[in-house]
């Protein structure tokens, strides 16, 4: 077992083998703070995928062409609510795929499908005749599928429907769903997998109109959002330059000894790109993997919760389920042992303070199964270097 140290552009890799959107009279306040959240999630996404003119970092496992895909119920709200999202979006060049009125008819649902994929974010607007269309739920179970693979990012707007109604299947859910269940043209298992997709989507953070009933200058802020999006953008892909070779690096370390359980380790101080890099690298690789977590600021989240807990995060995470009462750090070891000691798994620990952190977390290097690549990043060298390392300046 050795450690191979690369010092480079100041930083180093370390080596070890072996919305509840209820009915407001003016929307334009609601789609300006979207619009300006969707804004927010792509500068996260480009600092660590950024493809346009001189630039050029890929992270994603495959390309995307388009920022957003809107989901929605067409009768419901595309010529209201939807409309003027597609506008305001737009009008931030962010570039939004919304189907035509005429897309839904024939045998488009792979276009639609696509679309989804070539996404790198998705906007579910739940309305109250959502759950009838049988394309909206399809489309639904698409992206929900494109986030658990691709990371892609989902974010629900709930329009003029209570977000009980959506979770629970009730009101004009419940009688959209009784509809499918007697319809010849749907299975059980299909009619199910919209019902999880349903649930698993209103867990996730909603946007609430009832914090939006105040009028404002929408065309006015939306064009000073674009000119802060424009220079965030520049200033993003500047601090991105050279970055493609330390990802090659990082290929290249991960992919030596492919069948062993192998840790990577990025140190060097603050700002300096060491979570870029890590995050470029995970969503570059994570299909690969049968489960896969990016755990990011371990050193804040510690301060927060004892390790204990950490262990349950990271198992909840990896598992993909709640996993409650671990007890005890052994009895926490054990357990990721014998849940994921025979998978291959990809793991990233983000800011990690001291070696007491990444061995509650890690556990015996066996924990995990062959194949699998962990990731660690550090403002500390001495935190990953458990034995003396062996450097070698690049």
């Amino acid at each position: 077992m050795f450690y191979i140290t690369l010092a480079a552009a100041g930083f180093s890799l370390l080596v070890q083998r072996s919305f509840t959107v209820l009915f407001c009279r003016n929307d334009a306040k609601l789609i300006e703070d979207i619009a300006q959240d969707i804004s927010n999630k792509l500068i996260e996404i480009l600092s660590r995928r950024y493809d346009r003119k001189k630039y050029k970092i890929v992270s994603c496992t495959s390309p995307t062409t388009y920022d957003v895909f809107l989901n929605f119920r067409g009768d419901d709200t595309r010529k209201i609510f939807v409309g003027h999202l597609y506008k305001a979006l737009e009008q931030k060049e962010i570039n939004t795929f919304i189907d035509s009125e005429e897309v839904g008819k024939g045998n488009n649902l792979s276009m639609l499908e696509q679309a989804i994929q070539d996404s790198r974010i998705s906007i579910v607007v739940f309305s109250e005749n959502y759950a009838s269309s049988t394309w909206c739920l399809k489309e639904l179970v698409r992206i929900l599928k494109c986030m658990d693979i691709k990371k892609q990012i989902v974010v629900p707007i709930l329009y003029e429907v209570d977000p009980f109604d959506v979770r629970n299947l009730k009101g004009s859910f419940a009688e959209a769903f009784a509809k499918h269940e007697n319809s010849s043209n749907t299975n059980k298992e299909e009619v199910e997998s919209w019902k999880s997709a349903l649930t698993r989507v209103t867990n996730l953070s909603c946007w609430d109109s009832r914090k939006y009933e105040d009028d404002a200058k929408r065309v006015e802020e939306i064009v000073i959002h674009v000119n802060e999006l424009v220079h965030v953008w520049s200033s993003k892909a500047n601090s991105l330059v050279g970055m493609n070779s330390r990802i090659k690096e990082m290929d290249l370390l991960l992919c030596n000894g492919i069948y062993d359980v192998r840790v990577v380790g990025i140190w060097g101080m603050v700002g300096i790109g060491k979570t870029t890099i890590a995050r470029a690298v995970y969503d570059k690789i994570a299909r690969q993997f049968e489960h896969s977590c990016f755990l990011e600021n371990v050193k804040e989240r510690f301060m927060k919760n004892d390790a204990v807990q950490m262990q349950e995060e990271l198992l909840s995470r990896m598992l993909k389920k709640k996993v409650r009462s671990v007890g005890t750090l052994s009895r926490g070891s054990k357990m990721m042992m014998e849940r994921l000691g025979n998978r291959k798994v990809l793991l990233v620990l983000d800011d990690v303070e001291n070696t007491a952190q990444i061995e509650a977390l890690l556990g015996k290097q066996h924990s995990f199964g062959l194949g699998s690549k962990i990731i660690i990043t550090s403002r500390d060298l001495q935190a990953l270097s458990r034995k003396k390392p062996a450097h070698r300046r690049v």
